[in-house]
């Protein structure tokens, strides 16, 4: 399991890497048997990209690369992606980089649909048709709304903290308050 590829400034990303990396292990260790493995692949591409780059602002890690890698050093592994529909909607309009890659790599790909949306979504040509989850209880979450609800908590200081915690389960929010993380 790895994190976003969407990067700030240059200062901040092995800060980000660490929090995303932390916050990943604490929902999973919330789980009766994690099904995933955390690990810091993300951020060892970032700090090889890194050495080559003039402007370091500017890298970015394509999903393409990351599964490249995990089938470099897992060759008989299989890879699944799992996406909010949003970002599969992203994947049909073709932002993403190496469209054919992933629709010849990946076992599966997976959309949760976002909160009222039908659960209807195309496949591609290319054969990377979705299989959609509509999870109970993962309605409304998204990382955006995290990040909202935070700035929301310290802007009107009503009472949000518990839906910060509806959205990301109770360690996770403990810890981005506590790492005073998104407050800008």
């Amino acid at each position: 399991m790895y994190s976003s590829k969407r990067l700030p400034s240059h200062s901040h990303e092995s800060t980000l890497f660490a929090h995303k990396l932390k916050m990943c292990s604490l929902l999973l260790s919330s789980l009766p048997s994690p099904p995933l493995v955390i690990s810091p692949l993300e951020s060892e591409i970032f700090t090889s990209l890194l050495l080559t780059s003039s402007t370091p602002s500017s890298i970015r890690i394509p999903t393409s690369l990351v599964i490249s890698t995990l089938l470099s050093r897992n060759p008989n592994s299989e890879i699944s992606l799992c996406l909010g529909s949003d970002t599969y909607s992203d994947v049909l309009s073709s932002k993403w980089k190496n469209t054919p890659y992933l629709s010849s790599h990946l076992k599966s790909i997976y959309v949760i649909p976002r909160d009222g949306e039908g659960t209807e979504y195309p496949g591609r040509e290319d054969g990377l048709n979705p299989v959609i989850l509509d999870v109970e209880g993962l309605e409304g979450v998204s990382s955006t709304r995290a990040r909202e609800v935070v700035r929301e908590v310290i802007r009107k200081g009503d009472g949000r903290y518990r839906e910060l915690e509806g959205l990301v389960g109770e360690e996770v929010a403990e810890y981005v308050w506590e790492e005073g993380l998104f407050r800008d």
